[in-house]
């Protein structure tokens, strides 16, 4: 599912973390928020991860070919590893 669209659920949790949930959004704040935000977080961390293991697999099949290819057919663009960043000027 992409998007969003917004579908409700439920999980179940330790009765401590929860405690935890609580203080940490406060009493204005949101549970589903800091949630979605977490796992969205989490989410993009293991996609850049397994990125990132592909990008070295990848650098170093091109060193170790006898006829290695364009280096620019093997990078990532960095839009997709989820940093925020800025070029310096």
């Amino acid at each position: 599912m992409l998007g969003g669209m917004k579908v409700k659920t439920s999980i179940t949790m330790s009765s401590d973390l929860l405690c935890r949930l609580d203080e940490e959004v406060g009493p204005e704040g949101s549970r589903s928020a800091l949630i979605e935000a977490l796992v969205r977080r989490h989410l993009n961390e293991t996609e850049r991860a397994r990125n990132f293991d592909r990008e070295v697999a990848l650098l170093n099949a091109i060193v170790d070919g006898d006829d290695p290819p364009d280096v620019l057919d093997y990078t990532i663009d960095p839009d997709t590893l989820g940093d925020e960043f800025e070029f310096a000027g």
